[in-house]
C-alpha cells in the first residue's frame, strides 16, 4: 500500500461526510479530494487542524455547496464552522471557504440550484458592508426570564482574545433565533444562523436540533434545546445555550445590545454584567427578562399625560365616566406636589370614575403599576379605589382600596400581564355614589418594585418629593 493511497484512506475514514436531504447529485460529495480541498481551506482559515467535518447541502453540475466544521479541542468552547463552495477542476476540486476573497465569486458563478435564493439574500446582500447594530433578540423565548450564566468569553475559533459569546440557562430550555435568517447545522449540538447584512450568530449545546440546513428562520423560531452536549468539541458545565456574535469573525460581544440588555466585560472570561437602564444583572445570578425587545430598543414606558394634574383647569385628557364633577384646583398650599390637584366628586346616580387610556402595548410578563396621592375632599372617612386594565380583545384589571382621611395617602395597585394580545393600558380613578376625593401625583410605569414610598401619609416639608415622575 502506498503511503499517498494510505493517507488518502486515512483521511476517508477519519472524516464524516454528511450528505443533506435537499441535494440533487451527491456522488462527487464521496470524493476524498473533495473534502481535502475542503481541508485545505480551513487551514488556510484557522490555521493546521484535525480533519474536518462535511455536510454537502447542495451538489450539481461539478459544483458543491456546504458547511466545513472541525471539532473544538476539548480546552476549547467552540468549534470552527463555515460555509464553502467547491468546484470540480479536472481531477480536484477548487474550494473557497466564507471570508475568503474567491468565496463570493465563485457564489456567483456556481449554479442557482446548488445554493438556493434564500442562501444566496443573505451570503451575497449588498447590506453586508453596512455598519450598525445587529438588532438582535435574546435567544429565548418573549416573556421568560432566564439566568445569565457566563458573561462574555472567547466564542469564536479565530481568537481566545475576542469575547463574543454569552451563555444563558433557563426551565423551558427552548433556544430561539435571535433575529431572522438562514440556519446550518454544521455539525451536532451546532446551529448558525447567516443575517443579510453581514451578521451571524451562533448557538452551541443544542440538543434535539429543529431546523435543518439552509432553513430560513424568523426571529424566534426554535432551534433546539440546552443541554451539555459537545457534539462538535469543546467542554460544557451545566444545560445552557453557548450564544455568541459572529461578522465573517468573532466580534466583541461587549457593548452590544442584545433584547435591550447591553453587555459588560468582566475582570476575567465569563464574569461581566448585562445592564439595562438602572438595572444591572450579573454572570452567575443574574435574571434576564425577554420582553420583546429587538437590538438596543427602548424600554416599555408607558405614559400618564397630565398625571400631575397642573395642565388647565380641567381634568384633561383623563375622562369622566358619566355625569362626574372633575376639574384641576388651584391650591398650592394644598396640593400633594406642584401647584394643582383634581377635586372630583359623584353628584348623583350614573357617575362612575375618571379615567385615562394609554395606547402603549403592555409587555407579556411584566408588571406594571398605577400609583396616586389621594385624600378625602371633606375629611370625612371614606375609601377610594383604584384600577388598572390592560386593554385588548381580552381584558385584565387588577384593583386596590385605599382608606382616606383629610391626609394625602399613596395608593397602588399592581397588574401582572400573563400573555400577549393586550394593546393598551387604562388607569382608573373610582368615585362611589357620594365620594369627594382630590387626587394628584398619578403614576403609570413598568415596575417590579412598589411606586408608593414605605410611609403613606404625607411628611412635612422637603420630602414630600417621593413618587417618580415620568418625563
Amino acid at each position: 500500500m502506498s503511503l499517498q493511497f494510505r493517507a488518502a484512506l486515512v483521511a476517508l475514514l477519519a472524516v464524516a461526510v454528511l450528505l443533506a436531504p435537499s441535494s440533487r447529485s451527491f456522488a462527487d460529495a464521496i470524493e476524498p479530494a473533495l473534502v481535502a480541498a475542503v481541508g485545505v481551506g480551513l487551514d488556510r482559515v484557522a490555521g493546521p487542524g484535525g480533519a474536518p467535518l462535511v455536510t454537502v447541502v447542495g451538489a450539481g453540475d461539478g459544483w458543491a455547496f456546504g458547511t466545513a466544521a472541525r471539532p473544538a479541542p476539548a480546552r476549547e468552547t467552540t468549534p470552527l464552522a463555515l460555509l464553502f463552495l467547491a468546484q470540480r477542476r479536472g481531477t480536484g476540486w477548487e474550494a473557497a471557504l466564507e471570508g475568503e476573497p474567491g468565496f463570493a465569486a465563485m457564489l456567483r458563478r456556481a449554479p442557482q440550484g446548488v445554493a438556493d435564493a434564500e442562501t444566496r439574500g443573505v451570503l451575497d446582500s449588498p447590506a453586508r458592508a453596512a455598519s450598525g447594530e445587529a438588532q438582535l433578540g435574546l435567544p429565548f423565548g418573549v416573556g421568560e426570564t432566564w439566568y445569565f450564566t457566563g458573561g462574555p468569553h472567547p466564542g469564536g475559533f479565530d481568537s481566545a482574545e475576542i469575547w463574543s459569546a454569552l451563555d444563558f440557562a433557563g426551565s423551558s430550555g427552548i433556544v430561539r433565533a435571535a433575529r431572522e435568517g438562514v440556519a446550518f447545522v454544521p455539525c451536532p449540538n451546532l446551529v448558525k444562523v447567516y443575517h443579510a447584512d453581514g451578521f451571524q450568530t451562533g448557538y452551541y449545546h443544542l440538543a434535539d436540533v429543529s431546523v435543518a440546513n439552509g432553513q430560513p428562520v424568523a426571529r424566534g423560531t426554535p432551534l433546539g434545546r440546552t443541554s451539555e452536549e459537545v457534539g462538535c468539541g469543546g467542554q460544557a458545565f451545566g444545560s445552557h445555550v453557548h450564544f455568541w456574535l459572529m461578522r465573517g469573525a468573532s466580534l466583541p460581544i461587549a457593548g452590544t445590545a442584545v433584547g435591550g440588555w447591553t453587555a459588560g466585560l468582566g475582570a476575567a472570561p465569563y464574569q461581566g454584567c448585562l445592564t439595562r437602564g438602572w438595572r444591572v444583572e450579573c454572570a452567575g445570578s443574574g435574571r434576564i427578562f425577554n420582553d420583546g425587545t429587538v437590538g438596543a430598543g427602548a424600554l416599555p414606558r408607558p405614559e400618564l399625560r397630565n398625571g400631575s394634574f397642573e395642565s388647565g383647569d380641567g381634568p384633561e385628557p383623563w375622562e369622566r365616566n358619566g355625569p362626574c364633577a372633575a376639574s384641576a384646583a388651584l391650591d398650592p398650599a394644598g396640593s400633594r406636589e406642584g401647584q394643582r390637584y383634581l377635586a372630583a366628586s359623584s353628584p348623583g346616580p350614573g357617575c362612575l370614575s375618571v379615567l385615562q387610556d394609554v395606547p402603549a402595548a403592555p409587555s407579556a410578563g411584566a408588571t406594571y403599576r398605577l400609583a396616586v396621592w389621594v385624600r378625602s375632599a371633606d375629611a370625612t372617612p371614606r375609601r377610594a379605589t383604584l384600577a388598572l386594565w390592560a386593554l385588548g380583545p381580552a381584558t385584565s384589571v387588577a384593583t386596590a382600596l385605599v382608606d382616606l382621611d383629610d391626609a394625602w395617602r399613596c395608593g397602588e395597585v399592581a397588574l401582572p400581564i400573563d400573555g400577549a394580545g393586550y394593546t393598551g393600558l387604562r388607569a382608573e380613578l373610582y368615585l362611589g355614589s357620594d365620594g369627594a376625593y382630590h387626587f394628584d401625583a398619578a403614576t403609570l410605569a413598568q415596575s417590579d418594585w412598589p411606586l408608593c414610598p414605605p410611609a403613606q401619609t404625607d411628611p412635612p416639608g422637603p420630602e414630600r418629593q417621593f413618587l417618580p415622575q415620568l418625563q
